[in-house]
């Protein structure tokens, strides 16, 4: 509305001719007319855009996600770049296909289909309409016809046409009008990728660079966040750099000509070849399918072995940048973080990235990209990627937690900035569970609680790396939140106890939660200290006493005190790991093993019965069986615990005696923990 019709349709409203009139209206008129009327009056036209039909909207999305994947969209130095090595790249791939490979002679085997297939989660099926559950039919059918088609597959290096073709479903993205592609690709090929995804971890798994976090076992996001917490300084300056639709525009013979590097040759690069080759997709979209386009770039979206093609390509990325004395990368799937103490190695660090990563057919997004630093303002030099000038920011999200920590708020603790933004997002995600509760059909408790454990509690179990840097009394308000939470979920009035609801919920105290975590994830790093050596490092020093203080901000110096002082009050002694190489996945044994529960009301007699049938029945598949009682409980207190116990074997250096667990836990908890450790025992 303008503002002369505004001022118009004001005056008019306060004359006496406009009062008869709308009481003459409001005799004769509907509510449609009198819209009618004052479209009229402040002359407002409807909207004459057409919408487009679900078909010709499916083909443009369909056609802009195919042009994206083509090396005619790269810039222009990226297209010089891949082309100046094209040739190399090729002649080295097809020397590698002719090859032997000592690994082409060990066929699929029935245990690792049998894997393969036990990870397969109920999914739409792709363009073949074939799902897991007709998959596990095959794998029982005489003779096994599905093991010898993926040998077959294997042997020959062939890809089905199915396997290479998928259909893409467009999720809107929240807050914008954009969408998601979600790829469904086919369940046949998902099994034979599994299959081979094991193998090409047994091969590269020790090979890979150490700064890569993501899509690899034992390996989190907390790795990359510790570390950056227990660098920063005074003098820290630190890049995050965005690379710009990373797996959209992977290139397929950069990643095919790492394999050759990494010694992969044969039947199993031939594959892989195929199964990257001739990639098309169709967009559905409410109900319209449209026609196959193809797709030149980028691994394959829903696939099982593209995270590790990425990860493969991102190798080279970190391998050919100069190894800068002060600078360490992380890297989490396409999240770079870069740290450095010199601004000049910084500017010599992002002058070698730019170089490598055209050849690595990567594009670089300076205008996301952010420098964050310490320093005084008048001290804060520019950096350039590609002559781009880099923005600078005094915050930043690195993998959705933040960057700089303030232990202490001169005003209110409570008010802490990073604790009133995650209140903020916890309530939004409180705010389902209360309708579900409040509803006139309500929801049990149990489902309520794993909703709020799953949903709500989930994001503070992921920022207990950055929580853990901050006041107790600062956390006081999360406290508060869970508090609501319970009684939201008992429906209990204000008055109720909290003691009493959290035994109730079997739930403890948020903030004691948020120091458990860290101290657990603690322990696996000193138990695996190549995951994240610098943290390693700085807390096994800190567990020495008269320790030198680290030359870090104040954040992540309570992050080091925090843990050692946890670690202290445990008083253990956590070994390094010494884990030795296992065997090929195709000849890792077919274990068999099985238990017989028993519960407290079966008469002794019973579960004795039972259990030398157990044994029997074990005796005729291992050669050399062992009998183990296991057992796990909870007490009325919250004491929780479980043990072990053999007749047949040695009893460990210290006797059969059990182990606490945490408080609260659950039984199920405690009686897995126990059957671990008898499978521990007997491995």
């Amino acid at each position: 509305m303008s503002r002369d019709a505004l001022v118009a349709l004001q005056e008019c409203a306060h004359s006496e001719s406009w009062q008869r009139f709308m009481d003459s209206i409001n005799q004769q008129t509907s509510v449609a007319s009198m819209w009618h009327l004052i479209r009229r009056v402040v002359k407002k036209t409807p909207a004459t855009a057409r919408h487009h039909t679900s078909a010709d909207y499916a083909q443009q999305l369909v056609d802009a996600w195919s042009e994206q994947s083509t090396s005619a969209t790269l810039p222009i130095h990226i297209q010089d770049a891949l082309t100046s090595r094209a040739a190399v790249h090729r002649l080295r791939l097809m020397s590698a296909l002719l090859q032997d490979d000592d690994d082409d002679a060990e066929v699929i085997t029935e245990e690792e289909l049998r894997r393969a297939l036990s990870r397969g989660r109920a999914s739409s099926p792709g363009d073949d309409g074939i799902t897991y559950a007709v998959l596990h039919l095959l794998q029982q059918v005489p003779g096994n016809p599905l093991l010898l088609l993926y040998n077959l597959c294997l042997r020959d290096g062939c890809v089905p046409r199915a396997w290479t073709s998928s259909t893409i479903i467009p999720i809107p993205k929240p807050g914008t009008a954009k969408f998601r592609p979600i790829s469904l690709t086919s369940c046949f090929c998902k099994v034979m990728e599994r299959i081979l995804l094991n193998r090409l971890m047994y091969r590269l798994q020790d090979r890979l660079s150490p700064w890569l976090f993501g899509f690899l076992p034992q390996r989190s996001t907390h790795h990359c966040l510790v570390d950056l917490y227990t660098r920063l300084s005074r003098d820290s300056v630190v890049a995050f750099i965005d690379l710009r639709s990373a797996f959209d525009v992977a290139n397929r013979d950069v990643i095919l000509d790492q394999l050759v590097d990494f010694g992969i040759k044969g039947n199993l690069l031939r594959w892989i070849r195929g199964y990257l080759s001739n990639r098309t997709s169709r967009v559905f979209f409410s109900g319209a399918l449209s026609p196959l386009r193809s797709f030149h770039l980028g691994t394959p979206q829903g696939g099982v072995l593209s995270p590790l093609l990425f990860n493969i390509l991102m190798h080279r990325l970190l391998t050919s940048l100069p190894n800068i004395p002060g600078t360490t990368i992380t890297c989490y799937a396409d999240d770079i973080c870069v740290h450095s103490t010199s601004p000049r190695d910084l500017q010599r660090f992002f002058d070698s990235f730019s170089v490598s990563s055209s050849h690595c057919g990567i594009i670089v997004s300076p205008d996301k990209s952010r420098i964050f630093t310490c320093r005084l303002p008048q001290a804060r030099p520019v950096f350039t990627i590609g002559g781009t000038v880099i923005p600078m920011c005094s915050q930043y999200r690195y993998l959705g937690a933040p960057v700089n920590i303030w232990p202490i708020v001169p005003a209110r603790p409570q008010d802490h900035p990073i604790v009133q933004d995650l209140l903020g997002h916890l309530q939004r995600r409180l705010t389902p569970l209360q309708w579900l509760t409040n509803n006139s059909s309500g929801i049990s408790i149990p489902v309520a609680r794993t909703i709020y454990i799953a949903f709500i509690r989930s994001v503070v179990d992921y920022l207990s790396p950055a929580l853990i840097q901050l006041p107790r009394a600062t956390l006081e308000t999360l406290e508060k939140f869970q508090n609501r939470a319970m009684r939201t979920i008992l429906g209990c009035p204000m008055s109720t106890r909290i003691v009493n609801m959290q035994r109730e919920l079997r739930l403890p105290l948020l903030v004691e939660r948020i120091y458990s975590n860290v101290t657990c994830f603690t322990v696996k790093c000193l138990h695996f200290p190549h995951l994240s050596p610098h943290y390693s490092q700085l807390v096994r020093t800190s567990l020495r006493p008269n320790y030198p203080v680290p030359p870090i901000l104040p954040a992540g110096r309570t992050l080091i005190r925090s843990v050692s002082s946890m670690l202290c009050g445990l008083s253990i002694d956590i070994m390094v790991a010494d884990v030795p190489p296992g065997p090929p996945p195709w000849m890792l044994p077919t274990p068999d093993v099985s238990f017989t529960p028993t519960s407290k009301s079966e008469l002794p007699s019973l579960q004795r019965q039972l259990a030398l049938e157990h044994i029997e029945t074990v005796t005729s598949s291992i050669t050399d069986p062992y009998c183990l009682y296991t057992d796990g409980s909870l007490q009325v207190d919250g004491a929780a615990g479980c043990a072990v116990f053999s007749p047949d074997m040695e009893s460990p250096p210290g006797g059969w005696v059990g182990r606490r667990l945490c408080n609260h836990s659950s039984s199920t908890l405690c009686e897995l923990y126990a059957i671990l450790d008898a499978v521990s025992l007997v491995c």
